[in-house]
């Protein structure tokens, strides 16, 4: 006897599942995303910069693999070494970074870029 499949309790109508795969609207090339520059978290200045992320001003850029845009209007990045974080309400002098892998939130203030 064969195991069974497993199913779907809920299917997903073709309006949801196609907005659950469309991205979400905002620019695409990475030097247009509002967070580029630096940023002052509290524990330390992050840069962002179009192909890289700095940590510090004492690290050297880590490449950044991908950026997406989430559904609500965060952006997550996911670094080369597989790290990821998200940016949330992002304004011209204020944003939430948030670390996938510590938990980690800092409120930041803008300093330059």
């Amino acid at each position: 006897m064969e195991p069974a499949m497993p199913r779907c309790l809920a299917p997903l109508s073709l309006s949801a599942l196609l907005a659950a795969c469309t991205p979400a609207p905002g620019p695409t090339d990475p030097a247009d995303f509002a967070f580029m520059g630096s940023w002052d978290c509290g524990v330390t200045v992050m840069t962002f910069l179009p192909d890289g992320y700095m940590p510090s001003n004492e690290d050297a850029p880590i490449a950044v693999a991908e950026f997406l845009r989430t559904a609500n209007g965060a952006t997550q990045i996911t670094l080369a070494n597989g790290n990821r974080m998200s940016l949330q309400n992002v304004t011209d002098q204020t944003m939430t970074w948030f670390s996938h892998q510590s938990g980690d939130s800092f409120d930041c203030t803008r300093v330059a870029g």
